[in-house]
Order: structure tokens, then sequence, then C-alpha cells
């Protein structure tokens, strides 16, 4: 498979109320928590997002895994560019994406209790 496949993708939910967290975490959905990076921050913004490829966001077969993977490899290193280029767009250095497929940071994805494969977020914190 090449690599043009992976190109297509969706922002399902960025910015989102309180109420609606709490009415997702409620219905048994895929939410676990009852205050959401999802949620307004001090400055009114979502510090997370769910993005996924466009044909099937909840497939996990092995293909659409690596397709999540691409896509979060892609955001990863923008980011990381954005942060070290001068584009205007002051990021802290302590700042960093973490994907819902590998909440630790580490590397490893089989050491998730829980996966959330369209879910990206910023986190503040020492490497």
């Amino acid at each position: 498979m090449t690599l043009d496949v992976y190109d297509d993708y969706q922002v399902i939910e960025t910015l989102r109320s309180h109420e609606r967290q709490m009415s997702l975490y409620s219905s048994g959905s895929n939410t676990k928590v009852k205050v959401s990076k999802h949620e307004a921050n001090d400055q009114g913004l979502s510090e997370a997002v769910d993005i996924a490829p466009k044909d099937n966001m909840w497939d996990e077969s092995p293909d659409m895994l690596m397709r999540y993977a691409v896509m979060f490899g892609r955001m990863d290193s923008i980011f990381n560019l954005m942060k070290e280029w001068n584009t205007g767009v002051t990021i802290p250095d302590n700042c960093y994406l973490r994907w819902g497929r590998d909440w630790d940071r580490d590397g490893e994805y089989n050491d998730q209790t829980f996966n959330d494969y369209p879910h990206v977020e910023l986190i503040y914190k020492d490497k």
C-alpha cells in the first residue's frame, strides 16, 4: 500500500462543552473522563482534537492502525517543526502532542489500558 492512501482525514471534534462531555461520559461512549482537554481552557480554546481517516474511522484492522500511526507521526513532525522554525506561532518548549494510542508517550502501543485512536492533545511537561 502506498502512502497516498493515508492522506484523507477528517476532524471529528475539537472544542466541546462540559455538558457534551458529561453526556458522552454518561452514555458509555468511548469517553472515559469527566473533564476533557476538548473543553475550553482559560483562553477559551480546546487543547484536543479528534481526527481520523475519512473513509472508516472505527476500523481497528492493522491497515487502519497504520493509517492512524502515519497521521499522528505527520502531525507530531509538523508540530515539532513549528516549535523549531520562526512560524509566528509561539509554542512553549515543554509542550508536546500526545496521541490516544500512546498516552505515556513511550512509543509502545501495547501498554495502554485504553485506546482512543482519533484523539490528539497538547500536554505540558518535561520530556
